[in-house]
C-alpha cells in the first residue's frame, strides 16, 4: 500500500522513530504523543493531573539547527507538562495495582507461550480483545491468574521498597526473574507460581533533556530550570521494586523476600484511613 503510492516504509519508519527533523515532532523528549496520552490517560482514569497549557507550548516550539527546541517562553508550559507527567506516573502508571495487574498479566502469557497455548507471532497480531480471550481460554497456573485478574482478585504486594533501602544490586535480578522468584519460593516454603517478583528499570524522564532555546544558546530542561532538576531526584524516590503473592501466602513471601534481597525495612505505605488518625 505504501509503495503503491511511492511512500518508502523506511522512510515512514524514520519519521516514526524521531530520526528525521519532523520525526522529532512525533517522538522526541517532548512531542504529541506525549501530550495526547497524558491528557487521554488522565481523562480515562478520572485523575486531574493531565492539564497542561499545550497550546502554549507548542507555540513556543520550533526547528533551530535542525533540532526541535521550545523558546525560554514556553519553560513553563514544559515545566507543567513534566509535572503532569510526574504525578501521572505515580498515581497511574506506577500505581501499586497497575503495577501488580501488569506483572500478573505478563506471567500469564509468558506462560501460555510455554505451555504452547500462544503463539508468539500470532501475539503481535493480536489486539487486546483477542488477547483476553485468548487468556481466558488458557488453562493449568495462565488460566488461574487470568480468572484471578478477571475478577480482580490480584496478588497483594509481599514486598514493595524503593531503591534506597533494596540497593542498587537489586537491579542485577532484573536479567533472572524466574530464577529470582524460585529461589524466593523455595525459601519461603510455597509454588514458585506464588511469587511473582517486579524489578522495574531506574526511572528516566525523557522530557528533562529537552532543549530550552534562550538568547541563541541551547540549554537542557534541567539545566535550565531548577524546578525541573528537583522533580528529577523526586522521580528517583518513587521507584519501588514488588515481590506479589495470593493474600495467604504474603507473609511468608514478604519475609523470605526481605531475607534474599537483604532489605531491613521497608518503604512506609500510608492509606488515607491513617491520614485521617492523625
Amino acid at each position: 500500500m505504501l509503495k503503491k503510492h511511492g511512500i518508502s516504509p523506511g522512510d515512514l519508519a524514520k519519521h516514526v522513530k524521531g530520526e528525521t527533523s519532523l520525526g522529532q515532532i512525533l517522538s522526541s523528549e517532548i512531542d504529541v504523543d506525549r501530550m495526547d496520552y497524558l491528557v487521554r490517560d488522565a481523562h480515562y482514569t478520572g485523575v486531574a493531573f493531565g492539564v497542561v497549557d499545550y497550546n502554549r507550548l507548542i507555540n513556543q516550539m520550533h526547528f533551530y539547527e535542525d533540532r526541535l527546541v521550545v523558546d525560554y517562553g514556553g519553560l513553563k508550559a514544559a515545566e507543567s507538562l513534566l509535572v503532569s507527567r510526574f504525578w501521572m506516573n505515580t498515581s497511574v502508571y506506577y500505581h501499586h495495582v497497575t503495577r501488580i495487574s501488569e506483572a500478573m498479566c505478563s506471567k500469564t502469557v509468558e506462560y501460555m507461550i510455554k505451555n504452547r497455548e500462544l503463539d508468539p507471532a500470532r501475539l503481535r497480531q493480536m489486539d487486546d480483545t483477542d488477547l483476553i480471550a485468548a487468556m481466558r481460554n488458557a488453562s493449568g497456573y495462565a488460566g488461574e491468574l487470568a480468572r484471578r485478574l478477571d475478577a480482580r482478585k490480584l496478588y497483594k504486594r509481599a514486598l514493595y521498597t524503593g531503591l534506597e533501602d533494596a540497593g542498587k544490586g537489586v537491579l542485577k535480578h532484573r536479567d533472572k526473574i524466574e530464577r529470582t522468584e524460585k529461589e524466593i519460593a523455595e525459601l519461603a516454603g510455597v509454588d514458585p507460581q506464588f511469587v511473582i517478583v517486579d524489578i522495574p528499570k531506574t526511572p528516566e524522564m525523557l522530557e528533562m533533556k529537552a532543549m530550552i532555546k534562550a538568547d541563541h544558546r541551547m540549554i537542557p530542561l534541567n539545566e535550565a530550570s531548577h524546578f525541573v532538576s528537583i522533580l528529577q531526584e523526586a522521580h528517583m524516590d518513587n521507584w519501588r521494586m514488588g515481590v506479589y503473592s495470593p493474600k495467604e501466602h504474603c507473609e511468608a513471601v514478604g519475609k523470605a523476600a526481605k531475607e534474599y534481597f537483604n532489605v531491613k525495612k521497608t518503604t512506609k505505605q500510608f492509606k488515607l484511613s491513617d491520614l485521617e488518625k492523625t
